[in-house]
């Protein structure tokens, strides 16, 4: 007849810096990346302590060498390193930082030789250039968007950004332009001979909905 005794939960201390390290040094397993993401999901004493450090180089150096190598991970490593960049470009002072962070010679970036660069520029080089990847070959609607997404979050706090990256950004905008013009066009024309007509719209009328609402946060 008398209530349950209340369980207290687990509770357990962890050396965050040596965690953090570790997870710095093993983002070449999914494993490990899978972890990290979990604990910037779900875990707001990490996810907090992860954005006060001082060297986040260390840590998002390696997610962005998974993305730049998207052709050779499995598309779940992909998609988790991308949804961490998603998550901590949703921190302002993160957003902030990278531009202050300077870097240089970084080897695994063969395209074009980046001597000295902010970290902020790097991150913007590499997430274009997924993107650029994914509209030729994959063709992933989730990857685009979220690539979108990360870039958006990250544009208000555009700083001294390298003329490399400056460039990217405007061929890119000016290539969506130009798919997003001939997508709204083919949806004009559709929906000129559908009146009356109340079955769903194409798929590329939803594409349309999904660039244009990319467009205005860039805006």
């Amino acid at each position: 007849t008398s209530p349950l005794p209340v369980e207290l939960p687990h509770t357990f201390q962890i050396n965050f810096n040596s965690l953090y390290t570790a997870l710095c040094e093993q983002q070449r397993s999914d494993q490990a990346t899978l972890l990290l993401y979990t604990l910037l999901h779900q875990n707001a004493n990490m996810r907090t302590y992860i954005l006060s450090r001082t060297d986040m180089d260390n840590l998002v150096l390696p997610i962005l060498e998974i993305l730049y190598h998207v052709e050779d991970r499995n598309s779940h490593h992909v998609y988790m390193a991308l949804i961490i960049l998603l998550i901590l470009t949703e921190d302002d002072a993160f957003n902030r930082s990278i531009h202050e962070v300077v870097l240089k010679n970084i080897s695994w970036y063969t395209e074009r030789s980046l001597t000295e660069i902010s970290l902020g520029s790097l991150l913007i080089l590499v997430v274009i250039r997924t993107i650029q990847f994914n509209m030729t070959r994959t063709r992933d609607k989730y990857l685009h968007t979220n690539c979108l997404a990360a870039l958006a979050n990250m544009s208000a706090q555009f700083r001294s950004l390298h003329q490399y990256a400056a460039q990217r950004i405007i061929s890119l905008f000016a290539l969506l332009s130009k798919k997003h013009n001939k997508v709204l066009e083919q949806a004009t024309q559709s929906l000129r001979g559908r009146q009356g007509d109340n079955t769903a719209l194409p798929d590329y009328v939803s594409k349309a909905h999904i660039r244009t609402h990319a467009f205005s946060k860039w805006e």
